[in-house]
């Protein structure tokens, strides 16, 4: 059956909405982290990002349905970024709420079904009796963090890697700056950067040098008598000093000191056969074997 003219007037009158972010991040969330979710989420390359993060409100999408608004804000929340949902034909910002029962699903198309749940038995470890001894003082658990709430966005599509994030009217329109080039030229390739005229010159510098004269080559470069006079050599008498003999030894026997010889009993000693043991069995310590008790334990079946 045909749609009613009540229904057809309810959808020709239906409110359009449009979503609008102006880089605001939600309390608790990192900009950075959010800066590169909402990248993920839109493929959108570092100069859109820059331009969705600068301050200005920029509009993500228009002309949307309030369940389509409403899934575009959910998944920009669920990434920690701020959009506001405005009426198009009132300027009045749609309520919204965070909660896990937001009237925004309608039932998802038949050709995503959701995908099911496996359960899998929990299988407890198996229990294993030790001596006990001192434990460590329990470390308090961490308060358990409360989860975000899950965002739906089937109704969601990006648009292809080709396009733009922004349309061609919400762009926009840089002022072009018009310089007046005219008066400038470039030098050849193979010319200087800088002409003959325009450098700087420099008066050159001759020393007198009339008074210098070379020592010739086979000469020194201080005459004898510029030479200070050094230290006086030193006397050494070696009148009482002789080498002794290439195969002699350095220091005589008269002048070798006399060492004890000491002399150790060993008639108690003996070595053990190559195939005995260092220490006889009855020298070797006793060690008292630790008996664990296992009887109360048990292996689940891995099946």
């Amino acid at each position: 059956m045909g749609e009613t003219p009540k229904g057809l007037a309810a959808q020709m009158t239906a409110s359009l909405f449009e979503v609008a972010f102006s880089g605001e991040v939600l309390p608790g969330f990192d900009a950075a982290t959010t800066q590169q979710k909402v990248g993920a989420l839109f493929k959108a390359n570092d100069q859109q990002l820059k331009k969705l993060f600068s301050g200005t409100r920029v509009v993500i999408k228009n002309k949307l349905e309030e369940v389509q608004a409403r899934k575009y804000y959910q998944a920009m929340h669920k990434v920690g970024a701020l959009v506001h949902v405005h009426d198009m034909d009132t300027g009045q910002e749609l309520p919204m709420t965070t909660t896990a029962d937001t009237p925004v699903a309608t039932a998802p198309p038949a050709s995503r079904p959701a995908a099911p749940k496996l359960s899998f038995p929990k299988v407890a470890p198996p229990k294993l009796n030790f001596p006990k001894t001192a434990a460590a003082p329990a470390k308090p658990a961490p308060p358990a963090q409360p989860e975000p709430p899950a965002a739906d966005t089937s109704g969601l599509s990006l648009a292809a890697q080709s396009g733009n994030l922004l349309a061609e009217g919400e762009l926009p329109e840089a002022e072009v700056l018009d310089i007046d080039i005219s008066a400038l030229s470039l030098a050849e390739t193979a010319g200087n950067l800088v002409d003959d005229s325009e450098r700087e010159r420099k008066e050159a510098v001759n020393p007198d040098i009339s008074g210098l004269e070379l020592a010739e080559t086979t000469g020194n470069l201080v005459d004898a008598s510029e030479v200070p006079p050094g230290p006086e050599p030193v006397q050494v008498d070696l009148s009482d000093l002789s080498v002794a003999e290439p195969a002699g030894n350095l220091i005589a026997e008269t002048e070798r000191p006399e060492k004890e010889t000491v002399e150790v009993d060993v008639s108690g000693l003996s070595v053990a056969g190559a195939a005995g043991n260092l220490i006889d069995e009855k020298e070797r310590p006793k060690k008292e074997a630790v008996k664990v008790d296992i009887s109360g334990l048990s292996l689940s079946d891995s099946k």
